[in-house]
C-alpha cells in the first residue's frame, strides 16, 4: 500500500521527470497576455464545461488534465501562476472568480495531507465516501481522485 500511495503521489503531484511541476508554467504560456483572446475564451469555455460536468472548477494540477483534447490543467496552472505574479488581466481574473475558480493549487495538497493523516491513524486509505476530517469532505475527495485517475 505504501508503494501504491507513493506512486499515486508521484504521478499526481510530480511530472514524469519526478520534479514538482505545480509552480511551473510551460514556456509557451508563461505570460498570459501572449495567449490570444480567442484561445483564452476557448479554454475558459472548457473550464465552464468542466464545472457543469463536475460541479466545481477544481481542475487538477499538475498539467495532466486533458479536456476535449486540450490541456485544461496546464491552462489552469498558468492562470494561477499569472494571478500570483500579478500579470493576469483584471477582466480575466474577474471572470474566473465569477466561475468560482480555484486560485490556490495547495487545496489538493491540504486534502492529501488529510489523507496521509487518515492513513497514519487507520492504517489504510479506504476512506468512506461520507467521511470528513477537520470539517472537510475527505471521503468525497478520495472518491473523486480515484475516478479521475481511471
Amino acid at each position: 500500500p505504501d508503494e501504491q500511495l507513493s506512486c499515486w503521489y508521484n504521478i499526481t503531484v510530480k511530472g514524469p521527470s519526478g520534479d514538482a511541476t505545480r509552480e511551473t508554467a510551460p514556456q509557451s504560456e508563461s505570460n498570459d497576455r501572449s495567449v490570444s483572446d480567442e484561445e483564452w475564451e476557448e479554454m475558459f469555455e472548457l473550464l465552464l464545461q468542466f464545472k457543469t460536468k463536475n460541479g466545481h472548477c477544481h481542475v487538477h494540477v499538475p498539467h495532466s488534465h486533458i479536456e476535449q483534447g486540450r490541456a485544461l490543467g496546464n491552462w489552469v496552472a498558468t492562470q494561477q501562476i499569472e494571478k500570483r505574479r500579478g500579470t493576469l488581466e483584471q477582466s480575466r481574473a474577474g471572470r474566473l472568480e465569477q466561475a468560482d475558480f480555484q486560485w490556490k493549487a495547495s487545496q489538493w495538497d491540504a486534502m492529501f495531507a488529510l489523507l496521509l493523516q487518515f492513513k497514519t491513524e487507520k492504517g489504510h486509505c479506504n476512506v468512506p465516501h461520507r467521511h470528513t476530517e477537520q470539517g472537510r469532505a475527505l471521503g468525497h475527495w478520495v472518491t473523486t481522485q480515484r475516478i479521475e485517475k481511471r
